[in-house]
């Protein structure tokens, strides 16, 4: 296939992904919040997330079975995809009032099929395109699922929240429907054979981390998105405590945050290119810790919180999807060919169970010490892993320090 075929492919996959993924995290928190739940209750929703971090244990048999007309990992696309489309159909008979085990049960079988399909793209991804355009492939996925969180936004949470939740949740399982017609056709461009790795081993689930560059991303990037972490995913909680409503709330921190975004995720690419991801963690590392700051001292002082949380909502939406686009940049080619599935999802995996923690504990804190000790402490380790980075770059041969 050629690479603007595969690029705009892994677009459109990824943004089929983001749907379900985006109103897990932020569209199912903002029914529940208006809904009076406490936000204890609301960090329920954050389990229906563990599938998508355990997706590295099924990573190996994407590696080595499937293939036929569809390429080695389109089937695993398609399967993923219509398993989504029927999760979203049982979110159709819950009620955010009431039913809240069962909405998160829904929403668990769902981030099954995306975790699913999510290591399948990135392993086409990483198997077609050469290094010089790994930054690129990073940038569309984020690219897609911004744009995930625009179509959610603006086309269903804030034009149709007023109807309800049967109207949202059946809007969104049509789309998933549309996308899933998309994917029968598109995900034939993945042709060829695909490399045979060796006998599946529990050793795959973590060879990645075997290698240091991958050990030291991982590590680094976890502390230095904390002051980002926190309040993107608060979003919800702080937009409705500042007193938006559900619609005006999905347009803020949905529709306007994944547009700044996408915005974002764009942008950054030429920087990864000609600085390297490195640099351009260091740089997320510093605003995002700045960013928190000066949040936390704002609700200190308690003036205009409704400005604050818009602004610290869009901010911290464009830190998340720049850090992905440097990160991802830099993690592509260390993964095996192999392996590629495993590699690259074991790493996302471990990563996601990290983030989703920090986001389950932030929600659970927000209620007991409030948001300000919150941003301090987010503020304090992204500029903490901001500083190691850029030692550990320091130490770098010369020619070594841009990749």
């Amino acid at each position: 296939m050629s690479r603007s075929s595969l690029l705009w492919t892994i677009f459109i996959l990824t943004a089929s992904q983001g749907l379900i993924g985006q109103f897990t995290v932020h569209g199912v928190p903002l029914f529940l919040r208006a809904e009076g739940h406490a936000a204890s209750v609301i960090s329920l929703v954050f389990i229906a997330g563990i599938p998508y971090t355990l997706r590295f244990l099924w990573a190996p048999l994407i590696d080595r079975y499937g293939g036929g007309s569809r390429g080695p990992y389109g089937t695993w696309i398609v399967a993923g995809q219509g398993v989504a489309f029927v999760a979203l159909l049982g979110l159709v008979f819950a009620d955010p009032a009431g039913s809240v085990a069962l909405i998160v049960a829904a929403l668990f079988v769902g981030m099954i099929a995306v975790g699913t399909q999510q290591a399948a793209t990135s392993a086409m991804m990483i198997r077609h395109l050469a290094g010089p355009y790994h930054a690129r492939g990073a940038s569309m996925q984020a690219a897609g699922s911004t744009s995930a969180g625009l179509i959610l936004g603006l086309l269903v949470l804030y034009l149709l929240a007023d109807l309800g939740w049967q109207t949202v949740t059946l809007s969104i399982a049509a789309l998933a429907a549309g996308l899933l017609a998309f994917v029968l056709l598109a995900v034939p461009l993945d042709r060829g054979h695909r490399t045979e790795p060796a006998r599946i081993s529990v050793r795959d689930y973590i060879a990645i981390f075997k290698v240091a560059e991958a050990r030291k991303l991982f590590i680094l990037t976890l502390i230095t998105s904390v002051g980002m972490v926190i309040p993107y995913s608060l979003k919800s909680i702080l937009l409705i405590d500042a007193g938006f409503s559900i619609s005006q709330g999905g347009l803020i921190g949905i529709v306007l945050g994944n547009l700044v975004g996408l915005i974002a995720a764009l942008a950054v690419r030429p920087l990864v290119d000609r600085f390297g991801g490195w640099r351009i963690l260091i740089a997320i590392g510093l605003v995002a810790g700045a960013t928190a700051l000066a949040a936390a001292f704002l609700y200190w002082r308690g003036e205009h919180i409704d400005r604050v949380a818009i602004a610290l909502v869009l901010i911290t939406n464009g830190l998340v999807f720049a850090s992905y686009t440097a990160n991802r940049a830099i993690l592509m080619p260390l993964c095996d060919q192999g392996r590629l599935a495993t590699d690259f999802t074991s790493f996302a995996s471990f990563e996601a169970f990290a983030i989703l923690v920090v986001a389950a504990l932030g929600s659970v804190a927000l209620d007991n010490i409030g948001i300000v000790p919150l941003l301090v402490a987010g503020a304090g380790l992204s500029a903490a892993g901001a500083a190691l980075i850029a030692a550990s770059l320091a130490r770098r041969p010369r020619e070594l320090q841009t990749s």
